[in-house]
């Protein structure tokens, strides 16, 4: 599968910030089969994995 992938804005559910969700990131996710775009930036992902979320 051949797709063609381009840098996409996303507001993080947890901090509001915005974050750019990039198109070798859509590459890898679609790779993993990973349907969903992420909800989160990276710093609020990594807060949540160490269990101090917001």
């Amino acid at each position: 599968m051949n797709e063609e992938y381009l840098d996409r804005p996303i507001t993080c559910s947890d901090c509001g910030n915005d974050f750019v969700w990039t198109a070798k990131d859509q590459a890898f996710y679609a790779e993993k089969g990973l349907v969903h775009p992420p909800k989160r930036c990276k710093p609020c992902r990594i807060r949540r994995k160490e269990g101090s979320a917001k």
